[in-house]
């Protein structure tokens, strides 16, 4: 298993997902910066698919490996009970030569005594000691390589929720800005359409469908922002005429009292006739 890293090479792949990653006119910090997660997000996944396949791997050797133990351990048993298959030796038996090949292809030691494929009890003994030792190694190789995937996962969740957040720290800098700098050029009336508040709103070049559902939405948030501002002026009427209201009351109460102290009439004023 390979574990160094070739920076230029690393650099060279991040580049190249950057380039194949499209969210549109990126001249803000936040979409450059989220563009750049996405595409070590990548990597990741990339890299803990890689270990995902290896890992795959070792799982068909580990059991290629315990299939060659069992059968090692049945040629055994039949030395033990003299019922080898070797034709010279019943308390010896043949190794076959499927067997022998797993042996050569991963370089494991096998007993040779004799230059033939016949081995005994104790010759069995090494044999099976070698391929318990091979099964041990590729073991500890699934669990190093289980760390790492671990790890990679991680990192990848880490960096597709740092772009989820740049991403929407952006669109949010977007509508910012917007209110800030442009505080919409066209004036919005009860009749103007989501499409002349859209068509009011610049943010440059929007092929991309994220800027497109941004403007929508400032559009939208515009639309909301212009009737709440129209009710809040109907509050304030009505308050104004509820304390003109209160006034008068207050006013006509203390000429009725007048009248009641003086037994006589009491004018009404003309504001209040007028009201």
């Amino acid at each position: 298993m390979t574990t160094s890293v070739d920076l230029s090479t690393a650099k060279s792949q991040l580049t190249q997902i950057m380039d194949s990653i499209d969210l549109g006119p990126t001249q803000s910090v936040q979409f450059k910066f989220a563009k750049l997660q996405m595409a070590q997000a990548q990597l990741c996944k990339d890299q803990a698919n890689d270990y995902m396949n290896q890992i795959e791997n070792i799982q068909q050797e580990q059991k290629k490996t315990a299939e060659m133990i069992a059968l090692a351990r049945k040629l055994q048993n039949d030395c033990k009970a003299k019922n080898g298959d070797c034709s010279w030796d019943k308390e010896a038996s043949m190794m076959p030569q499927e067997m022998a090949d797993f042996f050569k292809a991963r370089g494991l030691h096998y007993d040779t005594t004799g230059g033939d494929l016949a081995n005994n009890k104790d010759e069995w003994d090494y044999n099976i000691q070698s391929l318990t030792n091979y099964q041990e190694s590729i073991s500890n190789k699934t669990q190093t390589l289980m760390v790492y995937l671990q790890d990679f996962i991680g990192q990848y969740n880490s960096y597709t929720q740092g772009a989820s957040n740049q991403v929407s720290q952006g669109i949010q800098t977007l509508t910012q800005h917007f209110y800030k700098e442009t505080a919409m050029t066209t004036p919005v009336t009860n009749s103007s359409s989501l499409t002349q508040v859209m068509n009011s709103i610049d943010l440059g070049p929007t092929e991309s469908v994220q800027f497109k559902f941004a403007k929508l939405q400032m559009a939208q948030a515009q639309l909301c922002k212009d009737q709440a501002n129209n009710y809040m002026s109907q509050i304030e009427n009505i308050q104004d005429e509820q304390k003109k209201t209160a006034e008068m009351i207050a006013a006509a109460r203390k000429l009725q009292n007048e009248a009641k102290t003086g037994d006589k009439c009491t004018t009404m004023p003309e504001e209040m006739k007028s009201f």
